[in-house]
């Protein structure tokens, strides 16, 4: 036994239905939300988003990708360290990828074949969406700075 059992307890009663223990999870949102915005995501309806997302795929909302063994993150948690830490740093990971623009899609086998032999690699444009997340965070954390200390920057 260690001291997060009753953790590890809680996800597996909510993965198998029960939704008090859905509801408890789910009542971590505002955490989850305001340790996103502490870590620099914006605040509002980005961090609101990601974490309602986030959410959505602990418990199997979206598909995920066929290289995963699970379509529902919590399936994942081991119960070797506290929920919700585990719930911070996944979270926060995500919200990292989508604003980088990871996707979970596999490459299709056509990749090869259209890049041809002597292609060089590409970078990808920015989605809108992601250069308004950049955006938004950088305005976000220079407002949070002391307009004195922005001049020694």
């Amino acid at each position: 036994m260690n001291d997060h059992d009753e953790d590890l307890a809680l996800v597996r009663r909510a993965l198998s239905g029960d939704e008090r223990a859905a509801k408890m999870i789910y009542s971590l949102r505002p955490l989850l939300v305001n340790h996103l915005i502490s870590r620099g995501a914006p605040p509002g309806s980005i961090s609101d988003d990601a974490v309602a997302d986030f959410l959505g795929d602990c418990f199997g909302a979206r598909q995920r990708s066929s290289r995963t063994s699970t379509n529902r993150l919590l399936e994942l948690y081991r119960g070797s360290g506290p929920l919700i830490g585990w719930l911070k740093t996944s979270c926060w990971n995500r919200f990292l990828d989508s604003a980088r623009g990871h996707t979970t899609s596999p490459l299709s086998d056509q990749f090869d074949e259209e890049r041809g032999d002597n292609a060089s690699p590409a970078t990808a444009p920015a989605e809108p969406e992601v250069i308004h997340r950049i955006a938004a965070a950088l305005e976000y954390a220079f407002s949070e700075i002391d307009p004195t200390t922005l001049i020694f920057l």
